[in-house]
């Protein structure tokens, strides 16, 4: 086996596949750093946890308890953590599965919908401002890289 970068880590991939890994990895605190700065969430009392519930349950309505942990990519008392201030501040219900009584389902109420609708506003509104320094080309260029990524993610199962 080869080493990667990492100290201590060890893969089984060759070295175009490592390089390609490590590049990927490389760009999630660019992307969170990116992401979460275009939102004041004093403004709106959440947490980036919370938002992150926010936006799986807007995508996924009625999932459960269990799968929003796994969307979140966080532990289940993790999640219940973050759902229970929103569930509080009526921004989401949760409700008893009719086939599986053991399970809570989670959907937005109105009043987290117009939440949703607040800080997506917010987003969009911020979200141009760091593209400003960008060239028509690099623009163009950065948006043909966000389609092909977007398409591979598609393709590809980390599961497997």
């Amino acid at each position: 086996m080869e080493k990667s970068g990492a100290p201590g880590a060890q893969n089984t991939n060759n070295p175009d596949q490592t390089k390609l890994i490590i590049s990927f990895l490389s760009m999630i605190p660019k992307y969170n750093s990116y992401f979460y700065g275009l939102i004041d969430f004093k403004t709106f009392r959440i947490t980036k946890t919370q938002l992150r519930a926010l936006f799986v349950v807007h995508t996924y309505p009625g999932i459960t308890m269990s799968e929003l942990a796994d969307e979140i990519a966080t532990s289940r008392e993790q999640a219940t953590r973050a759902v229970s201030p929103l569930v509080r501040r009526k921004l989401l219900v949760r409700t008893t599965d009719r086939d599986n009584r053991r399970q809570l389902r989670i959907d937005l109420t109105d009043q987290g919908r117009e939440l949703m609708v607040e800080i997506v506003n917010q987003f969009l509104d911020n979200a141009g401002k760091p593209f400003q320094s960008l060239t028509t080309d690099e623009l163009e260029e950065f948006h043909r890289a966000i389609i092909t990524i977007s398409k591979t993610m598609n393709v590809i199962d980390p599961v497997k």
